[in-house]
């Protein structure tokens, strides 16, 4: 049975992302979207409306289940989930992972 890690922010939606993704383990995962923010686009890069989801990166329209289970799809997902605090600290890789990695066993259980 593989081991299950479940990030546990004040959205219950979090634990059934996972469920699809049981192989994926989050830590690895966000620090990808963190090291490849030039893959994503925000929701403020497309659209000029200003809405309070426009830091979060822009989520695609996926069709296909084996996209929406994939790293880059569910890394989006989970990126967005963190406090705004933790998503401000990815332009830098070393001060996000160090925050990252006292956030995480606090705020999610094995």
């Amino acid at each position: 049975m593989p081991e299950i890690e479940i990030l546990v922010v004040n959205y219950s939606r979090i634990s059934k992302f996972y469920h699809w993704n049981h192989n994926i383990r989050i830590f690895p995962l966000l620090l990808f979207v963190a090291k490849n923010r030039g893959l994503y686009e925000s929701n403020s890069e497309i659209h000029n409306i200003n809405t309070r989801f426009g830091s979060d990166l822009h989520t695609p329209t996926a069709n296909l289940t084996t996209f929406q289970k994939g790293p880059f799809y569910f890394g989006i997902k989970l990126f967005n989930h963190l406090p705004t605090s933790i998503k401000n600290t990815s332009h830098g890789i070393n001060q996000f992972r160090s925050v990252l990695k006292n956030f995480l066993p606090i705020n999610s259980f094995y």
